[in-house]
This record gives C-alpha cells, sequence and structure tokens, in this order.
C-alpha cells in the first residue's frame, strides 16, 4: 500500500478600507510601475535620467517620481532594451541608489548582462526574487557599461516594478 502526502498551499488576500489588494496582497495603488525618461533637469549622469510613474489609465508623472515619505520601495521587476550597440559585446546595465541630499552616497543595488545581437541589440528582463529597496530619502540611478549611455541614447527602454511598503 503506497501513501501519499499532499501539499495544499491557499493564499488569502482581503481587502483593506477603501481598497482592492492585488494578487501580491498589495494595495492595488501601492503598485510602482516607473519608466525611464531622459534629458530630466535634475537627472542622473550625462543623459540626465530619471524616471516617471505609470498609472494604470496609460497617464504619467509630470514630475520625476519621488517615493513618498515614511515609505520604501520595493523593486522587484526590470526590464531593459539596448540599441546601435557593437554587434556580439556584452552591454551591463546597472542600477544605483542615490542619496538626494548626498550624492556621494551611491550604491550600485543591480546589475543585469545581455550580449547584443548582429544588429547590436539586445536587452533582458530580471524577476527577483527579494528585490531591492529605495528608501524616501533616495532615487535610482542608471548606468550602462562599457555603453555609451549618452548621446545618443542607445538605452531606449527601462521599466522598474514593484509596490511600496511603510518604512519600518
Amino acid at each position: 500500500m503506497t501513501s501519499r502526502i499532499y501539499l495544499v498551499l491557499a493564499f488569502f488576500a482581503f481587502p483593506l478600507a477603501g481598497g482592492e489588494l492585488t494578487h501580491l496582497g498589495v494595495p492595488a495603488g501601492d503598485h510602482v510601475l516607473l519608466e525611464m525618461v531622459a534629458g530630466v533637469r535634475t537627472g542622473c549622469g550625462l543623459a540626465k535620467i530619471d524616471f516617471v510613474r505609470t498609472f494604470p489609465d496609460g497617464g504619467a508623472g509630470a514630475e520625476p517620481f519621488r517615493i513618498p515619505e515614511d515609505r520604501v520601495l520595493v523593486a522587484t521587476d526590470v526590464d531593459w532594451y539596448y540599441f546601435d550597440g557593437t554587434p556580439g559585446i556584452v552591454q551591463v546595465l546597472r542600477l544605483f541608489v542615490e542619496n538626494l541630499a548626498d550624492p556621494e552616497k551611491r550604491r550600485k543595488v543591480f546589475e543585469s548582462a545581455a550580449q547584443l545581437n548582429g544588429l547590436g541589440v539586445g536587452g533582458a528582463n530580471a524577476r527577483m526574487t527579494s528585490g531591492f529597496l529605495v528608501s524616501s530619502d533616495a532615487r535610482l540611478c542608471v548606468d550602462v557599461t562599457p555603453g555609451p549611455l549618452g548621446t545618443p541614447l542607445r538605452l531606449s527602454k527601462l521599466l522598474v516594478r514593484g509596490y511600496l511598503v511603510a518604512e519600518r
């Protein structure tokens, strides 16, 4: 006689007052999709890159996204696309957390590599198990190595997905 063991996993999401929870149990309004924009006056690096928040109705924030006070962004996914590079080389996208008050306080939190194809095009979609955090005292900055990152801008797409949680 053979015995079988069954493992049943269940996830229950209960709505909070005034909002629905997503499949992750996060209030829908706390999900964040950030899209890279270049040429922002206060942006990072030579290309002056920053991020705007994309909204569910297709709109986007008019100003660069900053994490609200007493909140932390948990970044869980990064999608990026590089074009018009040298065919066959490996481009590495790097994201940094940079302190808003002291830009010298800057640490690498993410790296993703992609080998460019014969047309000099490549990119990656990264899904992180643990992700990384960005506090309200910081912002995300971007670099590509060996690049170039700047003029002309060859990093044509960079999306960062995640959600906001209370700062502890």
